[in-house]
């Protein structure tokens, strides 16, 4: 497939990572309000990150993947410009 080269309408990744971001503070609301050292604060929030990670169902990953024709024809269409993703 051909598209802009750096369009980040286009990057499913950031999709990814907004679901990531979600279902953590979802899962542990608490999680803008760590209390610890650095140290202490990074640990928890990498435990959390990796069950958020590995729970992350097939579907979702699909989904992703069959967006990107509809993506692609978005930029297209606004060509280049700001789209719905």
């Amino acid at each position: 497939m051909e598209w802009p080269a750096n369009s980040p309408d286009l990057n499913p990744i950031e999709h990814l990572w907004s679901h990531i971001k979600q279902e953590l503070h979802r899962r542990y609301p608490d999680t803008w309000h760590l209390k610890g050292s650095p140290n202490v604060i990074r640990s928890i929030l990498k435990e959390r990150i990796h069950k958020v990670w590995w729970d992350i169902g097939p579907m979702l990953l699909a989904n992703l993947v069959e967006s990107m024709p509809r993506r692609i024809r978005a930029v297209i269409d606004a060509r280049g410009n700001v789209t719905c993703y």
